[in-house]
């Protein structure tokens, strides 16, 4: 009696389940450039952001790399790398360049490069001076909406392969990541 118990319960949550698969579909994991939808700097903003900076990590010292709008001095992108980071080497030159279009997106170098998955570097972004994508009538369609439905820090390796969605902590305008390897580093709706 106990078994057939089971069984029927069974058999009806997974009835239940395969009844509104769409509406309880998780998000996925890696998605190619088309399947999502970037931030991106407004064309002020872009305008007065700095495209590019690069730094010297070094082994057993903590440095900072900072982009910043040239009109207001505000932080847009920090990187950290902490005395432990560095595993490999015991120093590398890091470069950091904003995506071209306009995406509040960004290409670090060396590619490849891997750090301490104990001690790892830290990614902050903050997008408050970011809009979404403009549809076909001209309207915003991301404004707030985009950090209301979870705008997430996303990396890829390379450009051939998609994106993988990594864990962010939400800090209001700000998205802060942990960085275990570089890649590129973008923030994008699914």
């Amino acid at each position: 009696m106990t078994k057939s118990f089971w069984t029927a319960a069974l058999s009806g949550l997974l009835l239940i389940s395969c009844s509104d698969t769409d509406q309880f579909s998780p998000p996925r994991a890696s998605l190619l450039t088309s399947e999502l939808t970037f931030l991106r700097f407004t064309d002020d903003a872009y305008q007065a952001a700095e495209k590019s900076a690069s730094f010297w990590a070094v082994k057993g010292e903590s440095r900072t790399l900072v982009l910043r709008y040239a009109d207001t001095g505000q932080e847009y992108l920090k990187f950290q790398v902490g005395p432990s980071t560095l595993v490999d080497r015991d120093s590398v030159l890091i470069s950091v360049a904003v995506d071209a279009a306009g995406n509040f997106a960004f290409h670090f170098s060396p590619s490849g490069l891997r750090f301490n998955p104990y001690a790892p570097a830290s990614l902050a972004l903050n997008h408050a001076r970011t809009n979404g994508d403009i549809d076909a009538d001209g309207d915003v369609d991301l404004i707030d909406a985009a950090r209301s439905l979870g705008a997430g820090v996303w990396k890829r390796e390379l450009p051939v392969t998609p994106w993988l969605r990594i864990p962010s902590v939400n800090l209001g305008v700000v998205q802060r990541s942990d960085v275990y390897d570089f890649t590129s580093f973008g923030m994008a709706v699914d």
